[in-house]
């Protein structure tokens, strides 16, 4: 009972230290806006963190600190505080941009040395921009470590490693989406700024599903796993491709694969063939990147197909001929072995 009661409570503290560090992160986002503005009216996004305090209070004393099994509420609400003044922040620096392109020998606006919201300063040799893309930045490592340290939920260690991996390979590739800024014809286009800005929100988004914790079993049809082949009724004359696609549909990889590839890829494949057809940005960091993005389309629509024909060749086997994250629903067990099985 002990034993059970430190569980709970450790469970409880992780949850509760994550959080903290979800709320420290959007003060210092919100706080880092009201700098740049130089009015202190953007305090009012603190409001912002309403949803993660209910969040927080309800995970911690309704639920006991444990988490949800598909999707991350505190994530989606950390994002929720963090995505718009960090929007807020982008489009300030695109007006000192502009500004500072229209007039080269005056400052732009806002460029006050005195701070009339708040007491704190950083040091003068830290410009604004780096400022803002360090809290771009640690609002990714944030979201990556958070996942380390809150409740594993239903996920085992090696469901929560692969998951992480997954997360850190999406972190680089929404950092490196961010260099986009670095070309002029982006850094002082409102538009393309927005597209840049909007691509990140939806690439952003991802890290609120539990990748991990879509097992087989879990998404079984009840028709299709308790139906013995042996059987000589009408469905042993179910389409093999119509069974195989079910299965397909259902795995986990497909799911991963389908979001990875419609929130981050696409988009950021059309994007950066916009700037090289429309804009006439050609060079070597956007043309490896297009490619990239291309390449990794093409190897997941091939995946995709090669699990639908694998499924179609060992329709109805045990064997597993995938990782086990994809194998298919078991075949019905025959008469009186579930009675043996509950026996043992």
């Amino acid at each position: 009972m002990k034993c059970k009661f430190d569980r709970v409570v450790f469970k409880i503290a992780r949850s509760i230290f994550a959080r903290t560090f979800f709320t420290i992160l959007s003060l210092v986002a919100i706080w880092e806006v009201a700098d740049s503005h130089y009015n202190k009216t953007y305090w009012l996004l603190t409001l912002l963190l309403i949803p993660l305090v209910v969040e927080s209070f309800y995970t911690l004393i309704k639920r006991k600190g444990h988490e949800y099994r598909w999707l991350c509420p505190s994530v989606l609400c950390f994002l929720v505080a963090t995505i718009p003044p960090i929007w807020l922040l982008e489009l300030n620096m695109l007006d000192r941009r502009i500004a500072k392109a229209e007039n080269p020998e005056h400052p732009a606006p806002h460029e006050n040395p005195i701070n009339q919201t708040t007491g704190f300063h950083l040091p003068a040799h830290i410009s604004r921009e780096t400022q803002v893309t360090t809290v771009e930045q640690f609002q990714l490592i944030m979201i990556v470590l958070s996942r380390l340290i809150l409740p594993k939920g239903s996920l085992n260690r090696d469901e929560l490693s692969q998951m992480l991996l997954t997360y850190i390979g999406i972190m680089a590739d929404i950092v490196e989406f961010f260099s986009n800024f670095k070309e002029l014809a982006v850094s002082n286009d409102r538009s393309l700024t927005c597209a840049v800005l909007a691509l990140w929100t939806v690439s952003i988004l991802q890290f609120i599903f539990v990748f991990g914790s879509m097992k087989p079993r879990d998404w079984r049809l009840p028709h299709l796993s308790n139906r013995n082949p042996t059987d000589d009724d009408d469905d042993n004359d179910d389409d093999p491709l119509h069974y195989s696609i079910v299965h397909v549909c259902l795995s986990t990889d497909l799911w991963v694969m389908t979001l990875m590839v419609l929130m981050m890829d696409v988009p950021f494949l059309l994007f950066r063939m916009v700037l090289i057809f429309y804009h006439g940005i050609v060079n070597h960091t956007v043309f490896f990147f297009t490619v990239k993005n291309a390449i990794v389309i093409l190897l997941q629509t091939y995946r995709v197909v090669a699990l639908l024909v694998d499924r179609i060749k060992h329709k109805g086997t045990d064997e597993p001929h995938q990782p086990h994250e994809l194998q298919a629903a078991p075949r019905a067990e025959a008469p009186g072995s579930a009675a043996d099985n509950n026996n043992k």
